[in-house]
């Protein structure tokens, strides 16, 4: 990256064609035009034809003003400003218009908050189904190496001893009472 250089404007004669603005006039004018729209809207609004300075105020509620600030400690004069505040904050008027966006904005807001409870409702239901699906793998892999070990001796020795009772000659089975038998012993086979 190359370094910029800065050039100096050389300062120079107008000519005759060149035109120098006032910025001050303009601001002036622009000052002018803005007091002359604000007394027309005074105007139409049936407000008297008083005059009034640049900020919109009557020159004697500007003196006023400046009087109560000079006279008054500043801890008592927060609540004149505060009252004066208020009463010259006017409740905005809820218009037919607005009405209609509070309630177009109301129906978006619940229109999504609607959906973001059906897609959080339906991630829960996609986590619980995925869980399921893993239990039921784990049994399903479970019964198939129970299948397959279904014709081997070892297995059908395990199930005539813990269904059928059965014992090898020499063996000599004892039974206990279980919790679910009514307390009478189970007749040996």
């Amino acid at each position: 990256m190359g370094k910029k250089k800065i050039r100096k404007k050389k300062k120079r004669a107008l000519t005759e064609d060149e035109t120098v603005i006032d910025l001050e006039a303009q601001r002036e004018a622009r000052r002018r035009q803005l007091r002359e729209a604000a007394a027309e809207s005074r105007r139409r609004r049936g407000l008297p034809e008083e005059e009034y300075d640049y900020y919109g105020y009557r020159p004697q509620e500007a003196q006023a003003a400046a009087m109560e600030e000079a006279d008054v400690s500043a801890g008592e004069a927060a609540q004149p400003q505060e009252s004066r505040r208020k009463s010259a904050k006017k409740k905005k008027k809820m218009t037919p218009v607005r009405i209609v966006v509070l309630i177009l904005a109301l129906l978006v807001l619940l229109g999504v908050l609607s959906s973001l409870w059906k897609i959080v409702s339906l991630t829960i239901e996609e986590k619980e189904a995925q869980d399921k699906i893993a239990a039921l793998k784990e049994e399903k892999e479970r019964l198939e190496q129970e299948a397959d070990q279904i014709g081997t001796p070892a297995y059908i020795e395990e199930q005539a001893r813990t269904w059928l009772k059965m014992a090898k000659s020499g063996e000599i089975i004892y039974l206990f009472e279980d919790e679910e038998s009514d307390g009478e012993p189970e007749p040996l086979p």
